[in-house]
């Protein structure tokens, strides 16, 4: 070993014994000891901040400890090259340990123990995938021991999908429409189809010669089709045995078409 009053040069490998310090600066706060009561080594720092720093260019700090099978493995780099940060293994929180992001640690995730929460105080939560026709897949429990997708967003055909049923508690509505135009609701006791805001309600088959039915409790514990829309025969068919229609005009209506009562009997209306 030699040296001057400005830095010490050590030529050979020197050894301190368990328990004897290395003191750093003026005041020693800078210290490299290994103790012997748990056979462990320590670097510590009295006052001040602690740098670890590489100085040459484009290199790496780099952090390894055993690997659990008998070598060593990195676990947490700096990359100097491509200037990032990178964990080569599993990072565990502990519970109620935060993990944040943004400068006031706006993003948090964590596990209490028993929930995991991912918790944003600020601006929009958003949740991209941008790889060309590939998928966003919420995905949970089946309840038969194994995950399924619940919703995905299909990138590749452009819609989103539910795979489960979805579930609007009582007097919530489904909507439709960029101002909610058409709506779908129960309320507790009745259910609603309802447009709300603008245009015609169309109830549409585009299915080649198949049917629009309206069905309905059949008084017997059943259901019973009261009224079809054929599309193949292009026919409406009345299946009820009564059809009441007690608002019908009293006098010819004088438009083609349009039915009529006169004094109990039903007719139809020549037009004028």
């Amino acid at each position: 070993m030699y040296g001057s009053a400005e830095q010490v040069i050590f030529s050979k490998d020197q050894k301190l014994l368990d328990d004897v310090v290395l003191k750093i600066g003026g005041g020693g706060d800078l210290r490299l000891r290994h103790s012997s009561g748990n056979n462990s080594g320590y670097i510590q720092n009295y006052t001040g901040d602690l740098y670890i720093e590489n100085l040459a260019d484009d290199k790496d700090i780099i952090f390894k400890s055993d690997d659990g099978d008998g070598g060593t493995a990195t676990y947490f780099y700096l990359d100097g090259s491509a200037a990032v940060s990178g964990g080569a293994r599993s990072i565990i929180h502990l519970d109620n340990v935060k993990s944040k992001w943004g400068t006031g640690g706006d993003f948090v995730l964590y596990h209490d123990g028993t929930d995991s929460y991912i918790t944003n105080n600020t601006g929009d939560v958003i949740i991209q995938n941008s790889t060309d026709d590939k998928d966003v897949i919420l995905k949970s429990d089946d309840g038969s021991g194994g995950t399924t997708p619940y919703i995905t967003l299909d990138g590749s055909v452009g819609y989103t999908k539910a795979s489960k049923a979805i579930q609007m508690a009582d007097g919530n509505a489904f909507y439709a429409g960029s101002s909610n135009d058409l709506g779908i609701y129960h309320d507790g006791s009745n259910s609603y189809i309802s447009q709300t805001v603008t245009g015609n309600l169309v109830i549409q088959n585009t299915t080649d010669d198949a049917d629009i039915i309206l069905k309905s409790d059949d008084g017997s514990g059943g259901t019973t089709a009261y009224i079809t829309l054929d599309g193949g025969d292009v026919s409406t068919v009345i299946n009820t045995i009564k059809v009441l229609m007690p608002s019908l005009p009293t006098s010819d209506p004088v438009a083609e078409g349009q039915l009529w009562q006169d004094e109990g009997t039903v007719k139809i209306s020549a037009g004028g």
